[in-house]
């Protein structure tokens, strides 16, 4: 049976800590050397799969470019890093200081970006902003010529904004 929901800011919020999606994930990603990330195979799929769910929005310009905004909770303490250890080798003096430090880093319960979809020909991307810079780009086809090989690490912070969304 086919059960209406109601997608509020809780239900972004409830549904990204369900996949394990924070924000710490987004900026990881858009603090590489290379704001593209290319891929193929499953993950190229994927990003194809993602795409057509984007259809039911409206077409804005030749591109097929669509947009909406995504609500991501900021990450919990232990996410943001393991106190005991970094107490352990002098980075912190305690945990208060550590969790003064990570409040300091991640003063918002949540952070808001703007996802947004565009293909032209066989060109295929999704663009993560927070509306004031390009976090990054996923996309099949890079527009730069020394793109860093993917790696476990980013297919597994991919996979979780992928299921996301």
């Amino acid at each position: 049976m086919n059960e209406r929901k109601i997608i509020d800011r809780k239900f972004l919020a409830n549904l990204a800590k369900e996949v394990g999606l924070n924000a710490l994930h987004l900026e990881a990603l858009g603090e590489c050397r290379q704001w593209e990330i290319v891929v193929g195979g499953d993950m190229l799929e994927w990003l194809v799969e993602i795409q057509h769910r984007f259809e039911r929005l409206a077409v804005i310009g030749d591109d097929e470019y669509r947009g909406f905004y995504i609500e991501i909770p900021r990450p919990e303490p232990e996410e943001w890093g393991d106190a005991e250890e970094l107490i352990a080798s002098g980075e912190y003096d305690s945990q208060k200081v550590f969790l003064v430090d990570w409040l300091a880093f991640n003063p918002m319960e949540t952070r808001w970006f703007h996802v947004a979809s565009s293909r032209y020909g066989d060109y295929r991307s999704i663009r993560v902003t927070d509306r004031k810079r390009l976090r990054f780009i996923i996309t099949n086809r890079s527009k730069c010529a020394d793109v860093e090989p993917n790696n476990a690490w980013r297919r597994e912070n991919l996979t979780c904004l992928f299921d996301y969304l």
